[in-house]
């Protein structure tokens, strides 16, 4: 059963639509991202979950409680929801401990080793309690940032791209640090992020946003390996998007016959692959007998620490070799200017004709 529920959500500014007809559930105890570029509606969904504006149609439901039916809304302060900001927003004034027990009742037995608690729960040192926020890392500042939240135990929690100011190895650390403090809270959560390999690698469930309308719901998976169209595609991850004839099974592309499934579609399609779908193998010299577009030259390598990427032309015959990037290892990079055979991993995806 659905525990938060976006039913026809709409949300106008003037002559803009910044959401159109959303539709989304959440299931209780899961996380969920949405993720799309910048003015897809992403924060204005987020606010108008939180209480922070109304939706100008549509319904929203917390765990059966209807939130906002139109422009009737039930106040943020009394929405259950705990927000989790960009910046953090913490009381400057205020210890690292008195942030984290902000709103709740000092006189309450148990409060100090509950605010202690709930610093171990987001991985942040009890040494810690008595700095002021400026006397801690970015990081350490979300991690109070999330403790409050949890302090209040609300039903939902909303992530307003919270780890986009830190850099990229705090960044992971803070994604899984969060992702296990309220997994074990048993909290469920809403991630809007811009960051798609944020979103795939912390959500259950990922919605993707496009110009105020959802192109696409699935569990990351599902979504980077068989997206709706080719702007999904590309927005989810590097891809390959080929033209094809389509047949009974197959395909047949730029890299010649390839098993696919087609749907029972016959006839010009596109398909898609992503770059970790592309092996390359030291190759002298095509194969008299061998199929040329299986066989490139390697035309420019850029080194990427243990993933590199590698730019090759196929040899197909085309007045205009077909551009292609892969992903290597560094311990076994081909040379530029090298001849490398390609092999194709697994199937491609074949997008369904757009109406």
């Amino acid at each position: 059963m659905s525990f938060l529920i976006v039913e026809r959500v709409g949300k106008r500014y003037g002559t803009v639509t910044a959401l159109d007809g959303i539709d989304l559930a959440v299931t209780a105890g899961s996380r969920t991202a949405v993720v799309g570029p910048s003015g897809s509606g992403k924060t204005t969904l987020l606010r108008l979950i939180a209480g922070f504006e109304t939706p100008d149609a549509g319904r929203l439901v917390l765990d059966g409680r209807v939130l906002a039916d139109g422009a009737s809304a039930v106040p943020a302060h009394r929405r259950d929801i705990g927000i989790v900001a960009q910046d953090g927003a913490l009381f400057p004034h205020l210890t690292v401990a008195d942030n984290i027990g902000f709103g709740l009742d000092r006189r309450q037995d148990g409060y100090e080793t509950g605010v202690l608690a709930l610093m171990d729960s987001v991985e942040l040192g009890r040494s810690m309690a008595a700095r002021r926020p400026h006397e801690i890392s970015g990081g350490q500042q979300q991690r109070v940032a999330l403790a409050r939240a949890l302090a209040r135990k609300p039903k939902l929690m909303l992530l307003d791209e919270p780890f986009s100011a830190l850099d990229a190895g705090l960044r992971d650390a803070m994604r899984k640090a969060v992702a296990g403090a309220l997994s074990g809270a048993g909290i469920t959560s809403l991630l809007v992020t811009h960051d798609q390999v944020e979103a795939l690698s912390f959500a259950d469930q990922v919605a993707v946003l496009q110009e105020g309308r959802l192109a696409q719901v699935g569990t990351p998976r599902q979504l980077y390996l068989a997206p709706k169209d080719a702007q999904t595609a590309l927005f989810l991850g590097d891809a390959m998007l080929l033209a094809a004839d389509l047949g009974d099974g197959w395909v047949d592309c730029a890299f010649g016959r390839l098993a696919a499934e087609t749907g029972g579609r016959r006839g010009p399609g596109e398909i898609m692959l992503r770059p970790d779908q592309v092996r390359l193998t030291s190759a002298p010299s095509p194969s008299p007998s061998g199929d040329a577009s299986s066989y490139g030259t390697v035309t420019d390598v850029e080194f990427g620490g243990a993933i590199c990427t590698v730019a090759v032309s196929l040899l197909n015959g085309s007045a205009h070799p077909l551009p292609l990037l892969v992903r290597c290892p560094s311990t076994d990079l081909p040379l530029v200017g090298s001849r490398v055979q390609v092999t194709i991993l697994g199937q491609p995806h074949v997008f369904a004709p757009q109406p």
